[in-house]
């Protein structure tokens, strides 16, 4: 679970968007596309409660 705030300085989006699909490609090819996810939030280099608590919900189906 893959979480990037859309005005990050330090990760501009333009990357972050190209590495989460390459990342999305290698889950896929080995038969783990499902489990992949990625969310772009509307925040800067930060982690928020709801990121958290997304986080939570996502790494609780394992």
């Amino acid at each position: 679970y893959f979480i990037n705030g859309d005005h990050d300085k330090l990760f501009p989006l333009k990357g972050v968007l190209e590495a989460h699909e390459t990342m999305r490609e290698v889950w896929e090819s080995q038969g783990a596309g499902e489990h992949f996810r990625s969310e772009i939030w509307d925040a800067p280099h930060f982690f928020s409660k709801g990121m958290l608590e997304e986080s939570l919900k996502f790494l609780n189906q394992y």
